[in-house]
């Protein structure tokens, strides 16, 4: 009995020591009662209060809340209540929202206080995807030394990376990856440094500038326990890439891609065999795929796109029995594809677009590929050459086969990939109708779907949403689909039927009373017709729409000014009619309006340039507008092009016109401030508008950003070309033809630099053309014809090479023209002379005139009045005396 009690108290009296020894920290630091501690509490509202939090996510760190063990990122240790991890990353960057708008709706900024070092025991900082605007990586951060993981990815640090992070020699991950856009500003000066971090597992330096860290291989070299190291887009070269003494023992993920390895890989790379995924994407590289890759058994991932790699894929690719994924896109290869490929049982992903592959693929190349689920193979030359009733062994959820040699007959094989969200069959040479099961069974499912540039027939029939189903797009454009438009699911987000054969009116459609979400709508070339149902209060988020080149008719309806989020109007080329709506000012974030080609009436309206000040193309033409151009029109600072050809205007040209200042300002690259990107964050040119530029219409798209116009042309416009105009140093083309301006050519017409369509033609300019015309070294077309102008044409590469039809109906004379100047100048003298003597004799004839009138009109009344000769010969007698007093002495004084 005295034996089990000494055991009883023995292991009571060994658990409490455990107890105790276990929460020494407790009583050494304050109390600990299962929650925070006070200390490091007040030291984490102490950072937060430096932080700037634009959408809250801090709003439960609070003196209300005391336990900051459940604040939002915050962990402790369950024991001793310290802070152990301090994950405050920003949670867009897992919602994928994090390229648009993701730093500015919920990134944190600010500063980070200093506050942090009372954090002892942290052992986890994670700031990534946030927002520090440039603000340098505090050197304090390397006084926490239990820091096992550091990440400040993408969080908008900037400037020099302290060398001190060396001290944090407990790191097992630092990744400070710059933000992949190139406006990181993050760079290092040496790695030196790195050699103190032996148990470093995780390195990421992707998008800091290391072009100033010479040896940086073999620095980073000098870390032996690295597994996986990422430096993409860190300004390397091959130069700075030589290693003699491999020490890359445990590496697994190498990432080098988006730098400058020109012409060859560098060898030390190849000699890395225990690589799990190398990526080498955009270096630089060219030629055939480098052979010494073979030797890296254990692949799983393999990316060499964007590259110049030029001989065909190898058929020992398909002995890389591990790999997951490969991406030979956007190089040079060519030859047909390997049936070894088929081979690659584990293969989840096979991305060949953009290469000039050819040849016929067949069912062998599928054969064994029962894991692959994203094909991306567009733009290239094969073919698809498959039986009828085959049956893939895979199941896709992703293919794009853009441009592939596909039909005639709709490919039956579809029906089996009922997994499938994104499809792309587009320049397919399809000629076939789209079968009623893809309508019924697929289509619903697909969040993109691209059949355009097919020859598809039939009619396109309701599509019924899926439960649940996320934002789609579809692309159904350019093929010879009729009917009528029929319903969509209410959760697209961009639809394009045009150029097809759709006919009828689309008061169904528009009125239909779900609540939509689509942006993007393209109607545009079909046979449309009737009126617009006044509906557009059921389509709010839609931005673009499009309805250019059908059979519209009547007014625009009042309720288009629901569409406060649109961004660009096409309406060109149908029969619409009425005036420019008052509503249409409510769409203040308009970009661009083509009204053109219709039977639009009565004023421009002024509030155009007072409520619509986005703008950044207007054109108006062809229709029968009659007024004087606005004013107000001059307050549209983003205007880019402005067309009101072929209307009724009147009056002046505004002298205001100088203001429109994007017409100032010379611009030599693109920009996508006319262009929409939404699926994929891929970028998709949408807008064009069809210009007049040297005396031909063109169809403006990818270039439309860069293009400045002025048409006034085919008005009834007066009065003189502004100087004010030429101050336009922007503009690329100007065309005032065919309206009545008079007066002469401004000087200083040469200080519109880059014009390259300049069209004066059929007005009463009069005058000579400036000389100063001929620095304008971009002009390619020229017009004066039927003016009034006279004298030589001047001489310059570019006026001699226009033809002569260019300047006829003036006097003008000289090359090109076929009179010579020289036998114009003798019937210029002539006609001089000529008109000296006239000015001579009305100089004689009005003189004799002013001498008969003024003689008789003073002698008259002397001979004939007493009064007028006694007052006249008093006044001789008065002044006789001082008039000769006054010449003595100015011929004394000479």
């Amino acid at each position: 009995m005295d034996e089990c009690i000494i055991k009883a108290a023995s292991a009571f009296l060994l658990g409490l020591l455990i107890s105790v020894f276990s929460n020494r920290n407790s009583f050494c630091d304050g109390k600990f009662e299962g929650s925070c501690r006070e200390r490091e509490k007040h030291a984490l509202l102490k950072f937060k209060s430096d932080l700037i939090d634009p959408s809250g996510r801090l709003s439960s760190w609070g003196v209300d809340q005391k336990d900051c063990c459940v604040w939002v990122g915050v962990t402790c240790n369950n024991s001793t209540g310290h802070v152990h991890e301090l994950r405050l990353q920003n949670p867009d960057a897992e919602s994928g929202w994090l390229p648009y708008f993701g730093y500015e709706k919920s990134g944190l900024s600010g500063k980070i206080n200093p506050s942090l070092l009372v954090l002892k025991r942290l052992s986890h900082l994670d700031l990534s995807y946030n927002n520090f605007k440039g603000l340098q990586i505090p050197d304090f951060i390397s006084s926490l030394t239990h820091l096992r993981v550091l990440d400040l990815s993408e969080a908008g640090f900037g400037g020099l990376i302290p060398q001190q992070l060396g001290n944090l020699s407990s790191l097992v991950s630092l990744r400070l990856k710059g933000r992949d856009d190139y406006t990181s500003t993050l760079r290092v000066q040496d790695l030196q440094w790195l050699s103190n971090l032996r148990l470093l597992k995780h390195l990421d330096l992707s998008f800091v500038n290391l072009s100033n860290a010479s040896n940086w291989v073999e620095k980073v070299n000098m870390v032996g326990s690295i597994e996986e190291l990422y430096l993409a887009g860190c300004y390397l070269d091959s130069h700075t890439s030589l290693l003699t003494n491999n020490n890359f023992t445990s590496i697994s993920t190498l990432d080098l891609s988006h730098n400058n390895f020109e012409p060859s890989l560098p060898r030390w790379i190849l000699s890395i065999t225990t690589l799990d995924s190398l990526s080498l994407s955009q270096i630089g590289i060219s030629g055939p795929i480098p052979f010494g890759l073979r030797n890296m058994s254990n692949l799983q991932n393999l990316d060499l796109s964007s590259n110049l790699l030029d001989s065909s894929i190898p058929k020992w690719v398909g002995n890389f029995s591990s790999l997951i994924s490969l991406d030979l896109s956007n190089n040079q290869l060519n030859g047909s594809l390997p049936e070894s490929l088929g081979h690659l049982s584990m293969l989840e992903g096979l991305y060949i677009s953009s290469n000039f592959l050819e040849g016929i693929v067949s069912e062998a190349h599928f054969s064994n590929l029962t894991n692959m689920i994203y094909l991306y193979a567009s733009d290239n030359s094969l073919s698809m050459h498959v039986s009828p009733d085959w049956n893939p062994v895979f199941q896709l959820e992703q293919m794009e086969l853009r441009s592939w040699k596909l039909g005639p007959k709709f490919p039956s094989w579809l029906r089996s990939q009922n997994k499938l969200l994104d499809l792309d069959l587009s320049c397919g040479q399809i000629a076939d109708s789209v079968p009623y099961w893809f309508w019924d069974e697929l289509s619903s499912h697909f969040m993109y779907l691209n059949l355009s540039h097919n020859q598809l027939h039939g009619e396109i029939p309701n599509i019924a949403p899926t439960l649940g189903a996320i934002h789609s797009v579809m692309y159904l454009n350019s093929n010879k689909f009729s009917g009528s438009l029929p319903l969509f699911p209410p959760n697209l987000r961009e639809l394009d039927v045009s150029r097809n054969s759709i006919s009828g009116n689309i008061s169904r459609f528009l009125c239909d009373k779900q609540p939509h979400e689509l942006k993007i709508l393209h109607l545009g070339d079909n046979l449309f017709s009737g009126k617009i149902a006044n509906c557009w209060n059921n389509w709010l988020q839609l931005e673009v729409l499009m309805l250019g080149n059908n059979n519209f008719t009547g007014s625009i309806p009042i309720s288009i000014g629901h569409l406060q989020g649109l961004r660009s109007l096409h309406l060109r080329n149908n029969s619409f009619t009425g005036v420019i709506p008052l509503s249409l000012q409510k769409c203040k974030n308009l970009t661009m309006i083509d009204l053109s080609i219709n039977n639009f009436i009565g004023n421009i309206p002024t509030w155009i340039g007072k409520m619509l000040t986005k703008v950044m193309v207007l054109i108006l033409r062809s229709n029968k507008i009659s007024s004087d151009i606005p004013h107000q029109l001059c307050e549209l600072v983003s205007l880019q092009i402005l067309d009101l050809s072929n209307n009724k205007l009147t009056g002046k040209i505004p002298k205001c016109i100088n203001k429109l200042s994007a017409m100032t300002r010379v611009k030599y690259s693109n920009h996508t401030a006319i262009s929409y990107a939404y699926y994929g964050g891929e970028i998709a040119i949408l807008e064009n508008a069809f210009l007049v530029t040297k005396g031909l219409e063109f169809q403006y798209d990818s270039i439309l950003s860069l293009m400045t116009l002025i048409d006034l042309s085919n008005n009834v416009l007066s009065g003189e070309i502004p100087e004010e105009l030429t101050s336009l140093k922007g503009l690329r083309a100007l065309n005032l033809s065919k309206n009545h301006l008079s007066g002469v050519i401004p000087k200083s017409i040469s200080n519109m630099g880059l014009v390259e369509s300049l069209d004066l033609s059929t007005n009463q300019l009069s005058g000579k053309i400036p000389a100063s015309i001929a620095s304008l070294s971009f002009l390619n077309y020229f017009n004066v014809s039927f003016n009034e102008l006279s004298g030589q044409i001047p001489t310059s590469t570019q006026l001699q090479s226009f033809d002569a039809s260019s300047y006829v109906g003036n006097k003008l004379c000289g090359p090109p023209l076929q009179n010579d100047c020289i036998d114009n100048t003798i019937e210029a003298d002539h006609q001089d002379d000529n008109d000296d003597a006239k000015e001579s004799e009305k100089f004689y004839i009005c003189m004799i005139i002013g001498f008969v009138v003024g003689f008789w009109g003073l002698i008259s009344p002397l001979l004939y009045s007493y009064s007028w000769r006694r007052t006249y010969f008093r006044f001789l007698d008065a002044n006789w005396c001082r008039v000769y007093v006054y010449v003595r002495r100015w011929f004394r004084c000479c």
